[in-house]
């Protein structure tokens, strides 16, 4: 119901008895591997014929109640009423709850999809008492169902709200009747509970989606409220509402960048490391439509170092995005839409005595005037981070339409293409690209679909693709060219470092495994099958184009250090390049200010007059923020190969070898001369030695 708990002052514990219910657990993995197999095991239990039954039992609707029946619920209400209060009086103690409290505060957060609540009003703050139990046993962190507190309002009498909230989506009853029958079958031991769990397949399963979905983790937990509210909205509909406790965005995961984002050395080191480290290059000389002067940074640079020594040097550094220049911004043509903007920036950056880089000098156009002046670190504090923002803007445009999307997902997908056209499964070469390769189309068509629609992005794609070399890929020669390669020059610059070193490996992997089925250059220019795939490549996958260069994709190969190049450049950009540019967003664009997706208003063309008002205006509204932050949150997520149906099987037969494990080792600690050939972690999966 968007509401976000918060500022915890102090926390209490307290304790109730210690009598201990076994009920019926299964050993479940961590959260992202989770799976309720109630049912599953349910019918490994019971059979599938007493399943069916038992589930079209639970299926049917209940009697309608009558006057009979409403003495009966209120002597049932009653009976647990007395029965608590004077297990209270008696114990002095809340009953069947061992409790950590704490006391904080609760703000309603405005949600426009809820209609408007007199009670829920948005901004309202709530002081709150909050206490974490158990249902009845013991503190297992396996066994065990979980419950949550929330009284609305820290005092000692009544509050206008309270939220009794537990583990698992839904009761292991659902009336009075099944909650007195599972009470008293808690009361009379692990027999009489395990033939309620059993009585129904719903309450084994539920009983299981109650416990810890990591058992190892005190809180790692989802708490649900069991029972149904009456929303008395404004709007005279009739609504119901349930509530859920969900994390809170970042807690505990704030990216580095939230607390480091206005710090130059910072900025700078994310040119080098960051998701986008393919732009910075080493400046050679001041180009003329960048004037920077000596005069503009000298108090900027080391004590004694000049800008044209430092260049001399190899300390001074560039980014230019003039390839940003002409195109088409999001709603320049329709007045309907929201205007966004880009610049097709430059920055000039210095390498420091220390080591570190920083930016000195940004210039938002590619032509200087009166309009179009040169911000450093050197005008007003609100100036230069916007500055800085402004570039950074236009670096994170290059990034993701084509550091990202165009030169990872989208060149990748011819190579994918060609090797399902023309490559047997038993070829060589099909062998060591299938793991890098095979899901590319289906994750591009996903995109095609829902993320790239038409626009000046797909302008800013086009316009790099038409000069776009298959040399551009080659990791060596490419920082070399860009004289990034020196570490003496431009030290920490991890990417360069870790990715040459990746590159030698995959270089070396890919030409021994060649070696294994090519024992000469004939045998490479005789293998028809990849002369077919190369061609296909050459023809369809990177054919030239009116107005584009020659992609430099070759029709033929002719020797392994040929082929084994490619493979290197295909395994790498699949592999290597893609985690750097790809896995890295969440830490470079989960905080907004750090490098800003969407720019609402034109950039400033004089100094002094910015104000973090302006920014603010500036930058993504409340939902394009979520939006963006969602995304790469989304798109930084490591998702497991796995086919559900199959998974569930696999688990269950997991989980069979664990219990048979447990009962081998368990029968050996009494033997004098344990038996354990057989024990499941030991056998092979096949006769291998």
């Amino acid at each position: 119901m968007g509401i976000v708990t918060s500022k915890r002052r102090n926390t209490a514990v307290t304790q109730s008895g210690s009598k201990t219910t076994d009920i019926i657990y299964k050993e479940q993995s961590n959260e992202k591997n989770w799976m309720n197999e109630g049912f599953a095991i349910y019918k490994e239990l019971q059979g599938d014929e007493l399943f069916s039954k038992k589930m079209k039992e639970a299926d049917e609707p209940p009697s309608d109640a009558g006057a009979l029946r409403e003495s009966q619920i209120a002597f049932y209400v009653k009976k647990y009423q007395v029965a608590s209060t004077l297990k209270s009086l008696a114990t002095q103690q809340r009953g069947g709850h061992r409790s950590v409290g704490a006391t904080g505060a609760a703000t309603v957060l405005n949600n426009p999809l809820l209609p408007e609540h007199e009670y829920f009003t948005a901004g309202r703050v709530f002081p709150i008492r909050v206490r974490h139990s158990n249902f009845h046993s013991k503190d297992d962190a396996g066994s065990d169902v979980r419950m949550l507190s929330i009284k609305f309002a820290d005092s000692e009498y009544e509050s206008p709200f309270d939220l009794l909230m537990y583990t698992g989506e839904k009761a292991a009853f659902w009336n009075i009747y099944s909650f007195d029958k599972m009470l008293t079958a808690l009361k009379e031991g692990r027999e009489a509970f395990q033939a309620y769990c059993l009585a129904n397949p719903h309450h084994f399963h539920l009983v299981i989606a109650a416990f810890r979905r990591a058992p190892d983790s005190f809180t790692d937990q989802r708490y649900y409220t069991w029972l149904a509210f009456e929303y008395k909205a404004k709007d005279g509909v009739q609504h119901y509402a349930k509530f859920r406790i969900a994390f809170r965005v970042f807690v505990g995961d704030v990216p580095p960048a939230a607390d480091h984002w206005r710090d130059d050395s910072f900025y700078g080191a994310h040119y080098l490391n960051g998701c986008n480290p393919d732009t910075i290059k080493r400046c050679t000389e001041i180009p003329s439509k960048f004037p920077v002067t000596q005069e503009l940074v000298a108090n900027l640079l080391d004590e004694g170092d000049t800008l044209q020594v430092a260049i001399e040097h190899g300390r001074v550094y560039m980014t230019d995005f003039k390839i940003l220049e002409d195109i088409l911004h999001y709603g320049e043509k329709d007045e309907m839409l929201e205007r966004r903007y880009a610049c097709p920036a430059m920055g000039l950056f210095y390498v420091k005595g220390t080591g570190e880089i920083v930016p000195v000098a940004i210039q938002f156009f590619q032509e200087p005037s009166e309009t179009n002046p040169i911000w450093t670190p050197n005008d007003s504090e609100m100036d230069w981070i916007f500055a800085k923002m402004w570039l950074r803007n236009a670096d994170t445009q290059w990034h993701q339409m084509i550091t990202h999307l165009l030169r990872c997902h989208l060149c990748m997908e011819p190579f994918a293409v060609a090797s399902w056209r023309q490559l047997p499964s038993l070829h060589p070469v099909w062998k060591l690209l299938k793991p890098h390769i095979k899901g590319v189309m289906a994750i591009n068509t996903v995109g095609r679909e829902r993320l790239i629609p038409a626009g000046g992005h797909i302008e800013l794609m086009k316009k790099y693709f038409r000069t776009l070399n298959l040399s551009s890929y080659d990791l060596p020669q490419v920082l070399k060219d860009r004289g990034v390669v020196d570490p003496e020059k431009l030290p920490h610059f991890y990417y360069r470092d870790d990715a040459l070193k990746l590159w030698d490996a995959i270089k070396d992997f890919v030409s021994k495994m060649l070696s294994i089925y090519y024992q000469s250059d004939e045998d490479i220019h005789k293998d028809s099958e990849l002369q077919a795939w190369i061609l296909d490549l050459h023809d369809n996958g990177y054919p030239i184009r009116e107005g584009e260069s020659d992609h430099g994709i070759p029709s033929s190969i002719k020797t392994a250090a040929q082929l084994t190049h490619l493979l290197t450049i295909i395994i790498f950009s699949c592999s290597c390049q893609y985690a750097a540019v790809n896995f890295s967003q969440m830490d470079t664009f989960g905080f907004l200010p750090n490098s800003p997706a969407i720019m609402r208003q034109p950039p400033p063309t004089q100094k002094g007059n910015v104000t973090e008002k302006d920014i603010m205006k500036c930058l993504a509204n409340k939902h394009q923020a979520a939006v963006t932050i969602a995304t790469v949150f989304d798109l930084t997520r490591i998702f497991p190969d796995e086919e559900m149906a199959a998974r569930e099987a696999i688990l269950r037969f997991q989980g069979k070898l664990h219990r048979i494990s447990r009962s081998i080792k368990k029968r050996n600690e009494t033997l004098k001369f344990p038996y354990t050939y057989l024990l499941p972690e030991k056998v092979l999966n096949s006769i291998a030695i």
